[in-house]
């Protein structure tokens, strides 16, 4: 009997097979590893919509906001019915911090599916962020009234928690997150958000000892610390590679770089250390225009690495693997990214300042974790000026403990973690005052808050500006942020949340052991 010969695979078809097992590693929050599954697939079937949808959500859960656009803008434009991929993109966008737009394609989203509940959840959120909190219990109370057991699924009950939330209503979601929190049928990492959601509802409710057992049930959830040893390795790293001799003999852009990066600010600093407010006063002034917390820097140092055919790491520890002609380049194109991140985000206003910092206007970039790279940077970006944001050590800890960075921040997910992290930052940053260039001034946030005019005209005048009296209302300005300083910085300047801590002590003992004295 002659053997029947084997089919040929249909081109992609391996890739169309690894579908299911896409959708089960972002289910199980394993996003490092959906990724590099999503590009393999999408390498072999580079018009699957479905595959660049999923891909941009894990590209999203590992905090690459870019390449999460991307990626959905091109299954959107592949699919123009996609109501997932419209809300995923309109997700992505809102952690880039372009609220505006996030809005519109959640609203597109429910315009293809009027019932989708993610995108009733991202509309409703972004509602919120926008300072329409009525608007968003319009939209989702009559769901939530229609099946109060079964209407905080899909993100509606998350979201009802956050509008709720901003109320000042917190008791009425809290049932309704709580459902969410237990329902097996959510996703891991829909569920540890909910989760995080729970646990700030029961802080808004006064709940205070019940509110940090669910927050810390979060982080749990979420995987624990991960990754604190190596970080803190890597800042030592740092320090040993960035001595006063190699840090004189590392190479400089060229000379022009020095006046194209004049007029660039780095805002930087723990997580919650009060970034956002400080670019919130410069981003009132007309000269200036603030950018949130862009990922330019770090990107173009993983493409200044992978040049080299090395890791990041090494590039951030090593100033003899720098060359000035590298340093101006990647200078110019971070200036550039900057300069049109601006233009957007200022429609072209005084404050965008053209191409760069240098023509005139003031780039407020607040990404907190560039204290990493900024060796890198004072020898890419000669011109730049640098503020470092420090805030009590117990306050930044405990709510970085208590907010939801998803999987980017491993070292916020455990108490220890974030004691030996902050105490590695707060090291480095000593030592970068003391062997770089560049500009560094050094905003305390107790002192900001309980003296707001003082520090306000200080941080102006190091940008280099005239004073301005629209900065002293930067929270008029009517500007949200994706960020969990959103709330805050659309209130005038208060000292409550000062020592916070306080409330916890009795719960943060592996949190103070980790930090030592502190002054």
């Amino acid at each position: 009997m002659p053997r029947k010969r084997q089919q040929p695979a249909r081109p992609g078809a391996r890739g169309a097979d690894e579908l299911p097992r896409l959708v089960a590693l972002l289910r199980a929050g394993r996003a490092g590893e959906a990724a590099v599954l999503g590009e393999r697939i999408i390498a072999l079937r580079p018009q699957d919509a479905r595959a660049l949808t999923y891909l941009g959500m894990a590209r999203a859960m590992i905090g690459d906001a870019s390449g999460a656009i991307e990626s959905l803008e091109r299954g959107v434009q592949i699919d123009p019915k996609n109501a997932l991929a419209m809300v995923q993109l309109s997700n992505a966008l809102r952690m880039d911090e372009r609220l505006g737009e996030a809005l519109e394609w959640a609203q597109r989203a429910l315009e293809v599916d009027p019932t989708n509940e993610l995108a009733l959840g991202a509309c409703a959120e972004l509602l919120v962020m926008l300072d329409h909190a009525d608007e968003a219990c319009e939209l989702l109370e009559p769901i939530i009234n229609a099946d109060r057991e079964n209407g905080g699924s899909g993100g509606v009950g998350v979201a009802w928690g956050k509008v709720m939330r901003a109320l000042g209503e917190a008791e009425r979601a809290i049932d309704v997150v709580r459902a969410v929190c237990e329902d097996d049928r959510e996703s891991a990492d829909a569920r540890s958000g909910a989760v995080f959601v729970l646990g700030d509802l029961l802080l808004a409710s006064g709940r205070h000892d019940e509110s940090f057992e669910t927050f810390a049930r979060a982080n749990a959830m979420r995987g624990g610390a991960q990754g604190v040893g190596d970080a803190v390795r890597a800042m030592d790293a740092m320090r040993q590679g960035w001595t006063k001799e190699s840090t004189a003999r590392a190479p400089r852009a060229d000379d022009a770089a020095v006046q194209r990066s004049r007029g660039l600010i780095f805002v930087v600093g723990m997580p919650r250390s009060g970034t956002t407010l400080v670019e919130r006063v410069l981003d009132a002034h007309p000269q200036a225009v603030g950018v949130g917390e862009s990922q330019c820097v770090g990107r173009v140092v993983a493409e200044i690495a992978r040049g080299m055919g090395v890791g990041s790491a090494s590039v951030i520890q090593t100033p003899s693997l720098l060359t000035s002609r590298v340093l101006t380049e990647r200078g110019g194109q971070v200036i550039d990214a900057l300069g049109a991140r601006a233009r957007r985000t200022d429609g072209g206003g005084a404050g965008s300042g053209g191409s760069g910092g240098g023509s005139g206007g003031v780039i407020v970039d607040k990404q907190p974790l560039n204290f990493l790279h900024l060796g890198v940077l004072g020898c890419m970006l000669p011109g730049a000026k640098v503020i470092h944001c420090v805030r009590d050590p117990r306050d930044t800890c405990l709510s970085c403990f208590f907010q939801d960075f998803g999987a980017g921040l491993g070292f916020s997910q455990g108490l220890d973690a974030l004691g030996r992290y902050y105490n590695a930052q707060g090291a480095l940053m000593h030592h970068w005052k003391s062997v770089l260039d560049i500009e560094i001034m050094d905003v305390v946030y107790e002192s900001f808050v309980r003296e707001p005019d003082e520090w306000q005209r200080k941080i102006v005048a190091f940008a280099g500006l005239e004073w301005d009296e629209r900065c002293a209302r930067f929270h008029e300005s009517g500007r949200a942020s994706s960020t969990a300083s959103n709330e805050q910085v659309r209130r005038e300047i208060h000292t409550g949340s000062i020592g916070r801590w306080k409330r916890f002590e009795h719960q943060l003992k592996p949190l103070l052991e980790a930090l030592g004295k502190v002054h």
